[in-house]
């Protein structure tokens, strides 16, 4: 059952496996009693007189953990490309919490983004009927529904629209959105150029093969240690609305990864 034949679902896959965690013991140690404290800490998280603004904190929190455990799932199996794509989920997320924190108003623009897709939705349907299922229209005549969508946004004072670079940006991450974000979504987006590690060039730029599987050797450790830097930014979001967790418990985190890092640092990051 070799890697050939049977990819990332074959027997053979148990041997990288087996070297990927040996490599990056201490960073995956690391991952997993980071992921520890946040399971305990959604249990101290608690909504105030059923506040808009504290569920949905607390909503995008655990969609958050959620995904940071589906990266650590993704690494520990060295399917590594999906599990960089996962990191871009955990970035949004992170940008979304930060943001629906800093103010009821900004967590009002959060939700008027997905009110307005769904009125855009609309409107392509309306437009292009055939190219949506039967049972969009057969549930309730979409005017009627634009129009409830459209009171919902005047209920909540039509928020202006934020994109998720402007978000960054109010929370003192545009660095981070642009040399982070930018970068990861190239290949969640398949363009050509996040295509080059599926394949190896000659001097003559002639592809001289097709890979496929983990190549142990060639990967990186960015990815565990973006999610881990994307979930301890989460922490402080949390910790300056919620004052959960402590900043003295989560930073120690930071230290030890930071230690790490060290470790790492003449690795290609």
């Amino acid at each position: 059952m070799s890697i050939d034949y049977y990819g990332y679902l074959g027997k053979d896959i148990e041997k990288y496996k087996e070297e990927y965690f040996k490599n990056y013991k201490e960073i995956f140690i690391l991952y997993e009693e980071i992921n520890h404290f946040l399971q305990k800490i959604k249990f101290k998280l608690q909504v105030k007189d059923n506040n808009i603004q504290d569920i949905y904190i607390v909503l995008l929190f655990i969609k958050s953990l959620e995904t940071f455990q589906a990266i650590y799932v993704l690494l520990r199996n060295c399917i590594f490309n999906d599990a960089e794509s996962l990191t871009r989920i955990l970035f949004e997320g992170m940008i979304n919490l930060g943001y629906c924190a800093k103010g009821e108003n900004e967590c009002k623009q959060y939700i008027a983004k997905e009110i307005k897709n769904k009125i855009k939705m609309i409107n392509a349907a309306e437009q292009h009927p055939e190219e949506f299922p039967e049972e969009l229209f057969q549930r309730q005549p979409l005017s009627d529904r634009k129009k409830e969508l459209e009171k919902m946004l005047k209920e909540i004072g039509r928020p202006k629209n934020v994109s998720t670079e402007q978000m960054a940006r109010e929370l003192n991450l545009g660095r981070l959105y642009q040399v982070y974000y930018r970068m990861v979504s190239n290949e969640v987006h398949s363009n050509p150029r996040s295509l080059n590690k599926y394949c190896k060039v000659g001097e003559d730029g002639y592809i001289r093969e097709f890979k496929f599987g983990p190549e142990i050797e060639e990967n990186k450790v960015s990815v565990i240690f973006t999610g881990i830097e994307i979930m301890l930014i989460i922490c402080k979001f949390l910790s300056d609305y919620f004052s959960i967790p402590k900043e003295e418990d989560y930073l120690k985190f930071n230290e030890i990864k930071k230690e790490i890092d060290e470790k790492y640092k003449n690795l290609e990051l």
